[in-house]
């Protein structure tokens, strides 16, 4: 019954659009309040008395179990509920004149904690604040009804507080002694106002109190979802029973802000990467503070986003940060230089990811013909690919380096003279700390070997990440937001990255101008469209973080079992849906590639090396596997006996 019951909530939805088409005939247009102009960031109404409980308790340091004084305040309002007529509305007197007698020495605190609570949990719906604010700009007359026992004085200040102004009247129950439910407050309405038939429409939330007795009192009548679902994302699916309970109430916040309008990518941003984001800059913030950073560094090019989330939540309070163009290209040859050996340049790569011989020399500044005519002799050819293991034991390798090796030094040399003068500029210095979203460290491991070689470079260097992928060699100045025991390679994905970057092309070296460094940019990797879907999602993504920065239920979300639930669902175990909207994306890792958007099945038949070497460019690998088969299977548990295969 409790889930029909909640089905049933969910309908009729609705849309800003399809409320001015509703309302615009109208010369009076009234609203039920609870629900309908005013929403609460709770699950479940009675949670306030939770939260009041749990305020005074802690405030207090009573010795009594907020759930005990939370259910004397239910009990309260059942006693109060008998003992008034059913034509009129209990009041808040009556529901604390009712109040338990063996807690009757804190029931005035739990009182002004309850109201407390309702001022700090209450905010305005905002696709009816939008329908709000276009009547009082069309001049309607706007009227205010509500069954409420809060008294009329507490309930103007919260409305006043959510932003509604300028309305012709207000009609509380507890004020009147009347209610919708019997009528008696619509007729209070009519006596005042006197308008026609076809003059007025009451719009709410409940079927009885705001659709059919407005009905027979005069008024035409809108009927409104009390908890509209409008999130495309969230799932259940995949989710532990708590994250289930948690993300029930979340999404119950989130439709509130949601209009079905929205593309299903800006959703996507809203639903996904928003939540995610929040929870980071809270951790990245509070850990930052705490370990007495200097200046943060939101490192090129999938750190963009972060910064502008973290500015966004924090302001004027945010820690000095600065946007830094490096990139795992240009400190790769920094390495090089510092330290040429083959086996060192190689284990720079990912263990798993196959890369061709010509996406190789091209990382490192060598020339195309150079390339191929180096293979002819080493008897290889420029699209041939290895695994970074494969230099070990394999002597035409090892040969084709030697032979490209003098070529790749020279580039070295002069990318390293420019990445030192460009940290220089950048005031690269004292206790810094890089910020990326991981998943190896990468930047920062070849950042410090830098630090460590120069002495003009005088810094103590940390660096916090969204995730990694495996336990870093030094942990010490690492700090992750997704543990490391994740072993989440099922997240180390460029679909995962896809959303964060600027539409801006790669970071591929440095030049120098008028005795400044600048950074030098390969042509970006996705086309028009490709940037509005990132632009998109980036949007959605950064209305989340102005929604929720002021929202205290979002808190929630520096739990980073709450904050990743639904983007490790969506790693995991995409829908074909969610596969088939992201998976033709473009990314660039060596060369381009797309996220999830294999060959036919028939072409892998004849050409398996070819789906080797496919999957293992690909970026959503799990989205791969499902694209290809189509069929209800495991796929995460196939790809971790491909990493064993490859590793």
């Amino acid at each position: 019954m409790a889930s029909i019951k909640s089905m049933l909530l969910q309908h009729p939805n609705y849309t800003f659009k399809s409320m001015i088409q509703c309302v615009e005939k109208y010369k009076y247009v009234s609203f039920d309040v609870f629900d309908t102009l005013i929403k609460r960031s709770v699950a479940n109404p009675d949670d306030v008395f939770l939260m009041a409980a749990n305020l005074i308790v802690n405030r207090q340091n009573l010795n009594i179990e907020p759930e005990i004084l939370a259910k004397a305040r239910r009990d309260a309002a059942a006693e109060a509920t008998k003992k008034i007529s059913s034509n009129r509305e209990i009041t808040f007197d009556d529901i604390y004149a009712a109040f338990p007698h063996e807690f009757s020495d804190v029931a005035f605190s739990y009182r002004l904690a309850e109201l407390e609570i309702e001022q700090t949990v209450c905010h305005a719906d905002p696709v009816m604040k939008r329908v709000y604010d276009w009547c009082k700009a069309k001049q309607k007359k706007i009227i205010l009804i509500s069954d409420m026992y809060l008294n009329e004085d507490f309930l103007a200040d919260l409305l006043s507080r959510c932003g509604y102004d300028g309305y012709e009247a207000l009609y509380v129950s507890s004020k009147w002694g009347s209610t919708k439910k019997n009528g008696n407050l619509y007729e209070e309405v009519y006596k005042k106002f006197l308008f026609t038939d076809g003059q007025a429409i009451h719009i709410g939330d409940s079927f009885k109190r705001d659709w059919l007795c407005s009905k027979k009192h005069h008024f035409s009548a809108k009927l409104i979802a009390r908890d509209p679902m409008r999130s495309r994302f969230i799932k259940n699916f995949g989710l532990t029973k708590e994250q289930q309970d948690i993300w029930r109430m979340l999404r119950t916040v989130i439709n509130g802000y949601e209009d079905v309008e929205w593309s299903v990518f800006y959703q996507y941003g809203f639903e996904i990467i928003g939540p995610l984001m929040y929870g980071f800059c809270k951790w990245l913030h509070n850990s930052a503070k705490n370990h007495g950073q200097q200046k943060l560094f939101f490192l090129s090019r999938d750190a963009f986003l972060l910064q502008k989330a973290y500015n966004s939540m924090y302001g004027s309070d945010a820690l000095e940060n600065h946007y830094l163009y490096l990139s795992t290209t240009v400190m790769r040859q920094v390495q090089t230089w510092l330290n040429s050996d083959a086996l060192e340049v190689v284990s720079a790569f990912p263990p798993g990811t196959y890369i061709k011989l010509d996406e190789f020399c091209k990382l490192f500044g060598v020339k195309p013909d150079l390339t191929i005519n180096q293979c002819k002799v080493c008897g290889l050819k420029p699209d041939d690919y290895f695994l970074p293991k494969d230099f070990e034991h394999d002597s035409r390798l090892q040969r084709f380096y030697d032979q490209i090796k003098e070529n790749i030094l020279k580039n070295a040399e002069d990318t390293y003279k420019k990445t030192k003068k460009y940290l220089l500029d950048q005031h690269f210095e004292g206790k810094v700390a890089v910020v990326d979203i991981g998943w190896r460290g990468s930047i920062q491991n070849y950042l410090q070997k830098l630090i460590d070689a120069d002495n003009e470079l005088s810094v103590s260097l940390s660096g916090y990440y969204l995730g990694f992928k495996n336990v870093a060699q030094d942990m010490g100045s690492k700090f992750s937001f997704i543990p490391a025991s994740e072993r989440a390679y099922e997240l180390v994905t460029s679909f995962f990255e896809f959303p964060f970057p600027p539409a801006e092309g790669t970071l591929i070296g440095y030049e120098e101008r008028n005795g400044m460094i600048y950074p030098i940019k390969k042509k970006c990797e996705f086309d028009e469209n490709e940037c509005d879907i990132i632009n998109t999602v980036q949007g959605g993504a950064l209305y989340f973080i102005e929604c929720a920065k002021n929202e205290p239920v979002f808190n929630v979300l520096t739990d980073i079992n709450v904050a990743y639930a639904n983007m490790r669902r969506i790693c995991r175990k995409p829908t074909l849906q969610e596969v088939r909207m992201f998976g033709d994306m473009s990314f660039y890792s060596y060369s381009k590639h797309q996220l999830a958007a294999p060959r036919s099945l028939v072409y892998y038949i004849l050409h398996p090396r070819q789906l080797l070497y496919d999957l293992s460019a690909s970026g959503w690998k799990n989205a791969f596997l499902k694209r290809l088969l189509l069929l209800p299977f495991d796929y995460y548990s196939l790809l971790k006996l491909y990493k064993k295969m490859t590793n």
